[in-house]
């Protein structure tokens, strides 16, 4: 019988004192498992599980795994989601897993939680909350409809995905009372400042926060710790090795793709590829940057040819490849023919047949759409992580580094991460950016080290 690592005890201990809270461990350190066990120790009643459209069938086998509840899942077809819903009604005391897409409110679609929100329901999990930190988005809005349910706790292990303000979404969540007004929590911590807004906007300028005041990040994280747990893999994995700073490889530009990116940077153009906007600009470099191809573009691609030398060169290594652009990923299958490509509309079976191959060493080479892998999915029989490119948010790429991690000793061995760019471009300045990004988050997502600095902080401020 499967039972509690001894840190996953503690932790459940320390929970069940807490009707909501957030569960920020690092992640593969066994959240699941760990709110599972507290939240069928605080009620017997129905639970509600809210999760990424793609761990809908894990998080049930979960369920099943560590409870002896009866579990229903809200997807597939219509007659599919109308069972589940019928029988998580009729049964008091089961779970039933639900996808944020299927349980929010869009223009274009209704979804269950005006439902949910006056069923009897006694518990909820969610995990990957960090989401629903846009406090505008279908996301935040849903999960802010469950608050009556009694006992909640949210799951992540990047709670402040760009910005450390990010985190009043969460803890509003666990007390809408305290943390009932995001400004107001802003004003208490950070600087503002007035951003001037691009030319068109119904704006000239919005308001947004930037720096923690002075003396505030000590308050900042006591008052993280109140309303959170934390664990570190460096904590409950001491067999793990210390991460190494990433491989840069800095590739020249062609003389095709500096004329391109001259072109658009100054005229908002490039051969018959005509913009729109800063942000259509800056799309269109990053792509130029990738292969000019992909925006029908003449011109060689150096990120293309460097992964088929470097692929040729180290037919040992298993290598997991990152990028935000499925044409990129489609154009690595077309041209590298030992690479496999998983994108959004990788199909579920599909998905597993190749993540099993790879663990299995039958398949040497995984190229992932960054958005459709940087969750759910463990990739640690990898030798080598190469990301092409890099964008903000900072927690999709901590994600993305995070599938090569093993959970076990067994699985351990030394892991690269090389970070392919073009040098002297905009390339080059967004691996800074997204750098620069992970480590100002880090006083949220990593809290708990900053606390062993803080231990003389005064609670009464909290």
């Amino acid at each position: 019988m499967l039972s509690l690592r001894p840190y996953q005890e503690e932790d459940v201990k320390e929970l069940i004192q807490h009707d909501t809270h957030g569960i920020f461990n690092e992640q593969r350190t066994g959240k699941t498992p760990t709110s599972l066990v507290t939240i069928v120790a605080k009620t017997t009643g129905r639970i509600l599980i809210v999760s990424t459209a793609s761990m809908l069938f894990k998080w049930a086998e979960e369920a099943r795994t560590w409870t002896a509840r009866n579990v229903y899942v809200y997807g597939g077809s219509l007659g599919q989601r109308r069972i589940a819903l019928e029988g998580f009604k009729k049964d008091e005391g089961s779970i039933m897993v639900i996808s944020y897409g299927l349980l929010k409110n869009t223009s274009a679609y209704n979804g269950l939680v005006e439902s949910l929100r006056k069923a009897p329901i006694s518990g909820l999990i969610v995990d990957e909350v960090h989401r629903a930190v846009g406090r505008k988005t279908a996301n935040f809005k849903a999960l802010r409809k469950l608050v009556k349910i009694p006992y909640r706790y949210y799951l992540t292990g990047t709670p402040a995905p760009n910005h450390p303000s990010q985190v009043w979404s969460i803890l509003t969540l666990i007390d809408p009372t305290r943390f009932s007004s995001f400004w107001n929590f802003v004003e208490d911590f950070f600087f503002i400042e007035n951003v001037r807004l691009p030319y068109g906007k119904k704006l000239d300028h919005v308001q947004e926060p930037r720096g923690f005041l002075p003396g505030k990040e000590e308050v900042y994280t006591a008052l993280l710790d109140r309303y959170s747990i934390m664990r570190k893999r460096k904590d409950v994995m001491p067999w793990l090795p210390k991460e190494e700073e990433p491989t840069q490889i800095k590739l020249p530009l062609t003389p095709a793709q500096q004329k391109y990116l001259f072109s658009m940077t100054k005229y908002y153009e490039a051969g018959d590829v005509l913009v729109q906007g800063v942000l259509d600009q800056l799309l269109r470099c990053r792509q130029i940057c990738l292969a000019p191809e992909l925006i029908g573009l003449k011109g060689k691609s150096p990120k293309l040819d460097w992964l088929a030398d470097y692929i040729k060169d180290y037919p040992e290594k298993r290598i997991v490849i990152f990028s935000r652009f499925t044409q990129f990923l489609r154009l690595i299958e077309k041209k590298i023919p030992s690479v496999r490509v998983m994108v959004g509309d990788t199909s579920a079976t599909e998905r597993n047949a190749l993540i099993n191959d790879f663990q299995s060493d039958k398949l040497p080479v995984l190229a992932i759409q960054i958005d459709a892998g940087k969750e759910g999915i463990t990739l640690d029989n990898a030798d080598v992580l190469i990301f092409t490119d890099m964008y903000p948010p900072a927690s999709d790429i901590l994600q993305a580094k995070d599938r090569i991690v093993a959970t076990s000793e067994e699985r351990n061995k030394p892991k690269e991460i090389i970070e392919l760019m073009m040098a002297n471009s905009y390339d080059e300045e967004l691996y800074k950016l997204t750098k620069e990004k992970i480590e100002f988050t880090d006083i949220a997502n990593n809290y708990i080290n900053y606390l062993e600095r803080s231990e003389d902080i005064v609670q009464a401020n909290v």
